[in-house]
């Protein structure tokens, strides 16, 4: 799910560490919400099998497909030109530290 402007300013992709997903939660740990950064542009990513799509997959940072996700949408983010970045903590990292690796 994207949110912010056409042609943001920065691109951040938000990445969530347990089971629920979405763009609150990233945000919240630091105060923020998407109001605060009007120019920035948002990517929040749940990770299949977690979160709103809670599923049988295990929860365990770096399963493969979270990787081949991961990478996926660091490259969608990254096409809008503007610098991009992750936003995540705890096991939530994993994927995307390995996704960018990869690319």
């Amino acid at each position: 799910m994207r949110w912010g402007p056409p042609d943001p300013e920065r691109v951040i992709v938000i990445c969530h560490a347990g089971v629920f997903g979405g763009l609150t939660l990233a945000l919240r740990p630091f105060g923020l919400t998407p109001a605060d950064l009007p120019r920035w542009a948002f990517y929040a990513w749940d990770r299949s099998g977690t979160g709103a799509t809670r599923g049988a997959s295990a929860l365990a940072p770096g399963n493969p497909w979270h990787v081949e996700e991961a990478a996926a949408l660091w490259k969608r983010a990254a096409s809008e030109g503007a610098p991009t970045g992750w936003l995540s903590f705890s096991g939530g990292c994993v994927a995307p530290l390995l996704a960018l690796a990869e690319t």
